[in-house]
């Protein structure tokens, strides 16, 4: 899959693209580095991975809606019936939202630290914390997308 590197000015980072399927928008590795304060140790390349796989398990989540879509005649998110926001389809944004999160939880659970000390450990039980707080925050921007209610579980 290429990627697409934007000229740049001098002190700004490259735009780096991740290409979609068509239907779903492309993404910015640039900016979701940056919004979800992804930085070393993770390198670009393992960032893109990161947001590749969460983009491809978010459009199979949402294949059958997807197909609804198509069959509606929208051939691309950006134009299904959406609210905006500084001109950007909320659809668009919740689309964003899910894949971005998806990575980052990804990303969290791959660098864990390796650390066996007794603070080691408290800071990987920290970490499985937020990465289940970032799946929520993915599957709630995806039931957002679909137009569906949240739900929320707890065993006691």
């Amino acid at each position: 899959m290429p990627t697409h590197i934007a000229n740049n000015t001098p002190g700004e980072a490259a735009e780096i693209s991740i290409p979609n399927n068509g239907f779903f928008p492309d993404l910015s590795l640039t900016d979701f580095k940056t919004q979800y304060r992804v930085d070393n140790p993770v390198s670009d390349e393992a960032a893109r991975m990161a947001v590749q796989m969460a983009m491809i398990t978010t459009n199979g989540v949402l294949a059958t809606w997807h197909a609804e879509q198509i069959a509606s005649g929208y051939l691309n998110l950006e134009v299904v019936p959406a609210p905006t926001y500084e001109d950007i389809s909320e659809k668009v944004l919740q689309y964003q939202t899910a894949v971005y999160y998806r990575a980052k939880a990804d990303i969290v659970d791959q660098y864990r630290d390796y650390d066996t000390t007794k603070s080691g450990h408290d800071r990987a039980d920290e970490m499985e914390s937020k990465t289940d707080d970032y799946i929520a925050k993915a599957h709630n921007a995806v039931s957002d997308l679909l137009g569906k209610s949240r739900s929320v579980v707890e065993l006691i």
